[in-house]
């Protein structure tokens, strides 16, 4: 196929490294938000704080910085809220200098670029149990009710750090999970996949980033498949290709309209499981939702997409440690 050979490459300098960047476009100082509540972790009884929220209720409080996101000393108290390990080692000592490896990505001459970030992680991406990405495999099935999508299309709001491609999302595009809402903040795109499904990692992975009122964090993970069919496209990672601006650039077009419902593919089943960042400072907590089925395109259409990425980089997969995970 179009990207056989490119993914046999990247997927093998991932996994021969250990913990090191990953969910590249999350930026940093994003502080330590709510551990394994109850109804992640599978508990009959679901946390006080999510009952009675009306999904529909403005959010309070929309941040400008990941940075304000509350610690978990400031959120309302639940069973299953586990504080900080106060033993864990405040940093660590860089292990190695940033590695390149030179490998073409299909029809992009850059290269597959792994650093190791973790002297700025505070010590979890190299010691935390309950780290993201991980192979989807074995889970449990359970019968709960879906995630329900609230999204609409808004203006074009498309941003390149220099390590990958960002699309804001402005206030009025949430889900609902558990009787809460989370809003949608942004979403990006890892190449290859970060997380795996029964040890295959699939060309592209897209994240939803959402937030609830408590400053908890929600990610749904969309793997991106080759299709067969030569004209297969998506209007959603079609437009980021046309618009994809320059490095340290951002483009504004409120005349262009991006709706990330085109990025969920109609029948939905979940991989459940509580997790964490994947770049530093790999903070834990993190709910996510990875969805079984795919996105596909067709070979070329990846391929150009590769092409606009600044930069193609992934987080290699981290150990389960006996985490629950759920399908349903």
């Amino acid at each position: 196929m179009f990207i056989d050979k490119w993914k046999r490459s990247a997927l093998a300098v991932l996994t021969s490294l250990g913990p090191l960047t990953g969910c590249g476009l999350l930026p940093e100082g994003w502080s330590e938000g709510w551990d394994t509540a109850g109804f992640f972790a599978g508990a009959d009884e679901r946390p006080a704080m999510v009952m009675g929220t009306d999904p529909s209720a403005p959010m309070p409080v929309r941040r400008a910085s990941i940075a304000d996101h509350p610690a978990p000393a400031t959120l309302p108290p639940f069973s299953g809220l586990v504080p900080p390990d106060a033993s864990r080692p405040a940093g660590v000592q860089p292990r190695a200098a940033a590695k390149e490896v030179q490998e073409p990505i299909a029809r992009d001459p850059k290269p597959l670029v792994v650093a190791d970030l973790t002297e700025r992680s505070g010590g979890l991406c190299a010691n935390g149990s309950a780290q993201s990405p991980i192979d989807l495999r074995d889970a449990v099935s359970e019968a709960r009710a879906a995630p329900q999508f609230h999204y609409r299309p808004a203006g074009l709001v498309l941003k390149n750090d220099g390590h990958g491609l960002q699309v804001d999302v402005p206030a009025g595009s949430w889900i609902e999970v558990e009787d809460t809402r989370y809003d949608l903040l942004q979403w990006h795109l890892h190449a290859p996949a970060e997380h795996a499904i029964g040890g295959r990692h699939a060309p592209m992975e897209v994240h939803l980033v959402h937030e609830n009122r408590h400053g908890q964090l929600l990610v749904v993970g969309v793997m991106v498949e080759e299709s067969l069919a030569a004209s297969a496209d998506n209007p959603a990672l079609a437009l980021l290709r046309a618009k994809a601006p320059p490095a340290g650039q951002t483009v504004v077009d409120p005349g262009v309209t991006i709706d990330a419902s085109a990025l969920l593919p109609d029948a939905r089943r979940f991989f459940r499981y509580v997790g964490s960042l994947t770049t530093p400072p790999c903070s834990e907590g993190v709910a996510w939702y990875v969805l079984e089925q795919p996105l596909r395109l067709a070979g070329p259409a990846i391929g150009a997409l590769l092409g606009v990425l600044p930069a193609a980089e992934a987080r290699p997969l981290q150990a389960r440690n006996g985490r629950r995970l759920t399908l349903n």
